[in-house]
Parts: structure tokens; sequence; C-alpha cells
């Protein structure tokens, strides 16, 4: 971590963030799909309907 200059302390504050924000999202993102692929494969077409937009939702904010 920097020491001395208060834009690099900010610096490393804000990645520590981002970098658990985008862990979070990551990892919501891996299980909505897995959800939605276990459904499909099930045969619960029904639960995979209502899964789908949340698993889209969930790589919308990935991405982003």
């Amino acid at each position: 971590m920097a020491l001395r200059h208060k834009s690099a302390i900010k610096q490393h504050r804000q990645s520590l963030k981002h970098q658990a924000i985008n862990q979070r999202n990551k990892s919501l993102m891996k299980t909505y799909i897995k959800k939605v692929r276990e459904a499909i494969a099930s045969g619960d077409h029904q639960a995979a309907i209502e899964l789908l937009p949340k698993a889209i939702k969930a790589i919308a904010q990935t991405v982003a």
C-alpha cells in the first residue's frame, strides 16, 4: 500500500472496494448460470424461465 501520497492511498482504498464488488458480482453470476443450467438439465423449464432474467441481470452487472 502507498504510504505517502493521498491520491495513491485513495486509489488503493477504491481498488479494494471495486475488487470486493467485482468478486460478489462474479460469484452471483456463476451461481445463477449454474441454477439455470441445472433447471434445464432436470427438465424443470418453469424454474429455468424464472431464473433466466436473474441470470441475464447478473451477467449485465458483471460486464458493466
